[in-house]
């Protein structure tokens, strides 16, 4: 394939397949230092594993199954209530084929190229194909060479026509650099990702038709966690976004209401999000003076929280 001129791997096999930690022999885990300094995770074991891993499927398929993860989180809540026979839960459920299609825009500065590239193929892969419209990466004036001609060459011959890169010519920031991607975005919605993420089977369905139902809607999804040094995937319960004193972005548990409506499925409204993803209809003005990425994390609309993907833990 072609990542082998970039000293990548394609296809579903190999290190790290269905979410498991991957491992380094001794020599290779002296190579891999300097790079994991670098980056703030495992980039050279990155580039041992496929851009086209599978990672596991979280999405709860019955109520069982939500109780006991409850109880193993040890959260005190209600007991679960027995559902009606007729609920269906996230894997079951079917939506509508006219959903609007989306605009993936990946924004990164100096990342490793590997993590930008499995990013990209986990959103091919697991976006159905008239719902995607386009993936958009926003370079916000990279200094490494990787990211510059290797980076253009490989997706334009790859994704001719689907992906598109747009280069910042001086640092930006992180609002100011998503603000470049909704320009050139062309589908009728938007997703902000950060670049080291990978996405589930399923998540782009209720993502698109719940802003279908409201266009003023921002949607964020469940975001789960790849282990920065083995590229584990780890699950992490549904949560609601918040923020401390300090405005650092937390995680914090659902109001009761969604533990007593006792469906994982449902969404969580919240009034803050993470700042490494989100999807909406219209977009919602961000500040161009917030710089950087903390700033997103203190904005305060009515956001909700569903589907699902991982996303590389840094240090």
């Amino acid at each position: 394939g072609l990542s082998k001129s970039l000293g990548l791997i394609e296809g579903y096999g190999g290190r790290g397949k269905g979410g498991l930690p991957a491992t380094l022999s001794p020599a290779e885990e002296e190579k891999a230092k300097g790079p994991h300094e670098k980056y703030g995770y495992n980039s050279y074991l990155s580039e041992k594993i496929s851009l086209d891993r599978s990672i596991p499927d979280y999405r709860p398929t019955k109520l069982g199954g939500f109780c006991r993860e409850v109880c193993d989180l040890g959260f005190q809540q209600p007991v679960c209530k027995e559902p009606a026979k007729s609920k269906l839960w996230c894997k079951e459920l079917k939506y509508a084929k006219d959903l609007p299609q989306i605009s993936i825009i990946f924004i990164f500065v100096n990342e490793a190229l590997s993590v930008i590239l499995r990013s990209v193929h986990s959103a091919v892969n697991h976006t159905p194909a008239h719902l995607l419209k386009e993936i958009i990466l926003v370079d916000d004036n990279s200094d490494e060479e990787e990211l510059k001609a290797p980076l253009e060459e490989y997706v334009n011959k790859r994704y001719p026509g689907l992906v598109k890169v747009v280069r910042n010519q001086k640092r930006e920031g992180l609002i100011r650099a998503r603000i470049e991607g909704w320009k050139a975005a062309t589908g009728h919605i938007t997703g902000f990702f950060d670049a080291h993420v990978e996405f589930t089977a399923g998540w782009a369905e209720p993502v698109l038709s719940r802003i279908q139902e409201n266009r003023k809607r921002v949607i964020l999804p469940s975001i789960d966690n790849i282990k920065q040094d083995n590229f584990e995937v780890q699950r992490y319960e549904n949560s609601a976004h918040g923020y401390s004193w300090e405005l650092w972005c937390m995680y914090i548990s659902p109001p009761k209401d969604w533990w007593d409506a006792g469906d994982p499925s449902l969404p969580i409204r919240v009034l803050t999000s993470a700042s490494g993803a989100s999807s909406s209809g219209s977009f919602w003005r961000q500040d161009p003076g917030l710089g950087a990425s903390q700033g997103s994390s203190t904005v305060t609309i009515p956001m909700f929280v569903t589907a699902t993907f991982a996303i590389v833990q840094e240090t």
